[in-house]
């Protein structure tokens, strides 16, 4: 019987180079400009059940809702015991920065943000930080501060919401998988797809997270383990930030007669760590409503 031959024609090798390279859908973090930066601690892992994604090789094309897909699964899997109100983020750690934390050494439980708050409308009133004692009224101002927080806190996972895989209602790019979980695709391209702003800053800032290992340790998985929903590949150390304003009460300034008080402007930054060291300070005063621990 015959057998088959592969014939070889060595004379028909070619080699050709692309004209295009292959591109991530890239963006820099923006720039904060604050006055003080203030902290709390999340876990790493927390964040990497939270933020997700799923990207596959079946289609091979550009169609956003065929390709990359960004989940958040905040009402499943966010901590019940995380409550991010920024009146209790932290003032002293390494990560943070006030003027006014060399003056002395303040105990921690009295270096919030809603004490440096407190010690900036002295700075402005009396000229020096000093100052916050000659308030009658502190507690008062501390618990307003604690509840502006919490309702800080409510607009937070409001946003998180928007795109939750259980009941995100953000339009376009809102897709269903088998799973009746809902995802966004690149079509949502606003800030509120909030996955896809993390991915984005990723490819810019870091991509070779996105080189998949097996283990997922650290980058991507590969999607030959079977798992094609898999975490943003967070890492400790990284950092979620955003802004905070802090406006003094209308006509604060005519208690000594000074100039308009200007607002002052908090960089809030969610520093990730390992379940390990992400500790916080635990607040101990301003009111019922808003003193959460954490972890």
């Amino acid at each position: 019987m015959s057998m088959p031959i592969n014939f070889t024609l060595s004379a028909l090798d070619t080699s050709f180079n692309m004209d295009f390279s292959g591109i991530l859908n890239a963006q820099a973090p923006a720039t904060l400009t604050s006055h003080a930066t203030a902290v709390y601690y999340v876990k790493t892992s927390d964040m990497k059940k939270v933020f997700k994604f799923e990207t596959d090789a079946f289609d091979v094309n550009d169609f956003s809702n065929q390709d990359l897909k960004y989940y958040i699964f905040r009402t499943a899997l966010w901590p019940a015991n995380l409550n991010v109100n920024p009146a209790n983020s932290m003032m002293n750690k390494t990560e943070s920065y006030s003027e006014f934390a060399t003056l002395q050494a303040y105990d921690a439980s009295k270096n919030l943000l809603k004490h440096d708050f407190l010690r900036y409308l002295s700075y402005r009133l009396f000229n020096t930080s000093l100052g916050v004692d000659l308030f009658s009224n502190e507690t008062a101002l501390i618990e307003n501060i604690s509840l502006k927080g919490q309702a800080v806190h409510t607009n937070i996972m409001n946003a998180l919401n928007l795109v939750d895989a259980s009941a995100g209602t953000a339009t376009p790019g809102q897709g269903t998988d088998l799973s009746n979980n809902k995802f966004y695709a690149n079509d949502l391209s606003g800030n509120t797809n909030l996955c896809r702003e993390i991915m984005r800053q990723i490819a810019f800032s870091n991509p070779s997270r996105f080189v998949a290992t097996v283990d997922g340790s650290g980058t991507m998985i590969d999607a030959s383990s079977g798992l094609m929903i898999q975490s943003v590949p967070f890492m400790d150390g990284d950092s979620l930030n955003f802004l905070l304003t802090i406006h003094a009460a209308a006509n604060q300034n005519s208690l000594t007669g000074v100039a308009a008080i200007p607002p002052r402007i908090y960089n809030i930054k969610l520093v990730l760590k390992s379940d390990a060291t992400a500790i916080n300070t635990n607040p101990q005063d301003g009111g019922a409503n808003s003193l959460y621990a954490y972890y």
